[in-house]
């Protein structure tokens, strides 16, 4: 996979014979090594009040450089912006501001003084040029990984987006399978397409449940799936009947035997295509309360004996 193009953006005094050559010398040809894109404000062609450029760049730009020398107010202000967003933020400065002996206003302001600086001599500096490096690749390497991820990410979606619903469907039920899986857990899987009997020919028309359960210690876990590509009021009431009948049994007899239980684990989950509006959950579910409207979490209300039962609906 090719890497990220990623964009930097170089806060510093222009115009300055140093400065400028430094720029020219070692910081454009070490982010351009890189595989970074070096936007220096003043080298950019635009037509926009500099003021909103800037800002616009900074709100594009994926790391800053800040570069302190002559202490330029604007440099300041706009690594507090980078730091704000926040994205990361590289000090650089000329080496004589940073002695003690430096002379107000160009010595770097004291609440900067602790940042680790690459700090350079002159232009040609090898020494800076090293440590800026190694600089650009610690801050540049989990940005391309979660540029990468993003990309990896919207793939899958563009890619889920053109299945058709039964496609869409079973990815999201080997999804839960999976999930199950990873956690050790024992799968069953019912999918109605044919009639099997009057229970499953009027409950689960299109629908698919997942069961899984395992035992963790004293602690016996269940999770039930319920997968559809939408959930209207008789598919919910499909809900309401598998919550309160589940197709795992987790009360299991309290009796003398090796694996006591302690405590059990119940969650159902509902996995729609389309929205689903948690009002319509509610209504359906009774017995269950909202504890996040904003991800569609329901609590079992109350508790049973002594066992503690937990399921959420999730839309």
């Amino acid at each position: 996979m090719q890497q990220p193009r990623l964009r930097g953006f170089v806060a510093m005094a222009f115009g300055r014979p140093d400065t400028d050559r430094w720029y020219a010398k070692s910081v454009k040809p070490l982010l351009e090594a890189h595989g970074i894109e070096p936007r220096r404000v003043d080298q950019i062609t635009h037509n926009d009040d500099v003021d909103d450029r800037i800002i616009a760049e900074l709100k594009s730009a994926h790391l800053a450089i800040a570069d302190l020398t002559y202490a330029r107010p604007s440099v300041y202000y706009e690594a507090g912006y980078a730091a704000g967003r926040p994205i990361p933020v590289i000090y650089t400065c000329r080496s004589d501001h940073l002695d003690e002996g430096a002379k107000d206003p160009l010595r770097v302001h004291f609440d900067l003084q602790m940042k680790n600086f690459a700090a350079w001599d002159s232009p040609e500096d090898r020494t800076f040029a090293t440590k800026f490096r190694k600089l650009l690749n610690h801050e540049a390497r989990p940005i391309r990984e979660k540029l990468r991820e993003e990309g990896r990410s919207k793939a899958e979606a563009h890619a889920f987006a053109a299945m058709s619903r039964r496609a869409q469907l079973d990815a999201l039920v080997r999804g839960a399978k999976q999930a199950a899986w990873d956690r050790d857990l024992e799968v069953w899987t019912l999918t109605n397409n044919a009639g099997q009997g009057t229970y499953w020919t009027s409950w689960f028309r299109g629908l698919s449940v997942l069961t899984c359960s395992s035992w963790h210690g004293n602690c016996l876990e269940g999770v039930q799936f319920i997968v559809h590509h939408r959930f209207n009021k008789t598919e919910l009431d499909t809900v309401a009947a598998l919550v309160h009948d589940p197709q795992f049994n987790l009360q299991v007899p309290l009796r003398p035997e090796p694996r006591k239980l302690s405590h059990v684990f119940d969650l159902t989950v509902v996995v729609s295509l389309e929205s689903l509006r948690l009002a319509r959950v509610r209504a359906a579910l009774p017995l269950f309360e909202a504890i996040s409207s904003a991800n569609k979490h329901l609590l079992r209300k109350g508790r049973e004996n002594f066992i503690r039962r937990g399921r959420s609906v999730i839309g």
